[in-house]
């Protein structure tokens, strides 16, 4: 890599249109990617003629479609076990500690291609909510495009400071997105549930949401705010394409009336839920488990 970078134009701000233009619709069909790993091995091929002619591998000289399977590559979980990171920035998942804004830093032609990979912005977990996060979720929400969106916030326990107010700054960049969200896991102060209440009346729905796991913390000591963390529930529940969900029993106690028919998957988090909820199951028709 130290020959790639020594050899590739410096990076800018500018992107290439000819460049954007030129990815490719798709690069997870089989014939694609047969496709892919021949031109590799091309690559690979005349790497070394490549090296002696010029000192060193340039960058520029791979195709785009490479490129973009080189950073979806990259952006895959690299680790067998969770690794909690309390960094400043949004993380992919809890398993990949890839970061893609790097992926900008070797050249303009790379940073070009990672601008236009809306699939390298679509997966945000923020763990431990903090004022430098919420500047870079807006540009990964961009950056996104028109992509489904999977979503996650959670923070360390052990902490003794929470910083609710990013919290609720970070909930509010997610808002906007809402019909982009798949799939969401809101580990979060009841402080927050007032922004999602607010969706109940909102003229904007969740069209492809397909699983849901909200958890307010701090519950406990807000018994006031049941009806309101039941009603957002019910709300997340009345999406048609929801498939999975997860119940715990700070929100509730028994089986809910407005669980949707169509789910798939259920985990609970008492086994007292599980037991008064598994005759329900039983009514619907696509059920496949839970646990």
């Amino acid at each position: 890599m130290p020959h790639a970078i020594a050899n590739s134009p410096r990076p800018t701000d500018s992107s290439s249109a000819a460049l954007t233009s030129s990815l490719p619709p798709s690069l997870n069909s089989s014939s694609s990617r047969i496709a892919i790993d021949n031109r590799v091995d091309n690559i690979e091929r005349r790497m070394p003629l490549l090296a002696g002619e010029r000192g060193g591998f340039d960058v520029a000289q791979i195709p785009v479609e490479i490129i973009c399977e080189i950073f979806e590559r990259f952006m895959e979980d690299d680790s067998v076990h969770p690794v909690f990171d309390d960094t400043p920035r949004p993380l992919v998942s809890y398993t990949c500690r890839s970061d893609p804004t790097k992926l900008g830093q070797i050249c303009s032609r790379w940073r070009a291609v990672a601008l236009s990979l809306p699939k390298l912005w679509s997966n945000i977990l923020i763990y431990n909510p903090k004022p430098s996060q919420v500047y870079l979720t807006n540009v990964w929400l961009e950056r996104s495009g028109k992509n489904a969106l999977n979503l996650e916030m959670d923070y360390n326990s052990g902490k003794r400071q929470y910083d609710v107010r990013s919290e609720a700054q970070i909930l509010r960049c997610f808002i906007p997105h809402l019909t982009r969200w798949k799939k969401f896991r809101f580990d979060v102060s009841v402080k927050v549930s007032g922004l999602l209440y607010a969706l109940i009346a909102s003229p904007h729905k969740p069209l492809i949401l397909e699983s849901v796991d909200l958890d307010f913390h701090d519950l406990l000591p807000h018994r006031r705010a049941e009806e309101v963390v039941d009603a957002i529930l019910k709300y997340f529940h009345s999406c048609p394409t929801l498939r999975q969900v997860v119940w715990r029993t700070r929100e509730l106690d028994r089986f809910p009336k407005h669980a949707p028919f169509q789910l798939t998957h259920v985990h609970a988090d008492s086994r007292s839920l599980l037991r008064t909820s598994c005759h329900s199951f039983l009514k619907f028709p696509s059920f496949k488990s839970c646990r």
